[in-house]
């Protein structure tokens, strides 16, 4: 899902991604990268904000370095620390829930809420400051 925002006459594009949660990266390698072509045709005109669930570890080699090539870096700060809850007796800790920026904004404050257990995912938020504002 992507939406354009409109904030103190600052315009953002941001894209709400939930990735595939079963089959390999590859399929989702390939979401992103559907997610990233549709943002490149904006990223003359917004900075672009892109998050959420990507079921993904995007700091391995072949994600981090399709974001990387598009133009995007990290808004949160992570791989750290985990996003997904431990529930469950032999459920593992995840990073899979992430937050990029491209463009002219300047992520600030970027952090997992880990001790909101609404869900099998803690809250990732950040506040963004336009570098031209």
């Amino acid at each position: 899902m992507v939406t354009e925002v409109e904030v103190r006459a600052q315009r953002l594009a941001a894209y709400n991604l939930h990735l595939e949660s079963r089959g390999a990266d590859d399929l989702r390698v390939a979401q992103l990268q559907e997610a990233l072509g549709d943002a490149a045709a904006r990223r003359t005109e917004l900075p672009i904000l892109l998050a959420g669930d990507l079921n993904l570890d995007v700091s391995r080699a072949l994600p981090a370095s399709t974001l990387q090539l598009a133009g995007f870096r990290s808004a949160v700060g992570l791989p750290s620390p985990h996003t997904t809850t431990p529930r469950g007796i032999f459920r593992h800790r995840h990073t899979v829930d992430w937050a990029y920026v491209s463009g002219s904004v300047e992520p600030l404050l970027g952090r997992v809420h880990s001790t909101v257990n609404a869900s099998d995912h803690y809250p990732i938020s950040l506040v963004l400051r336009f570098k031209d504002a």
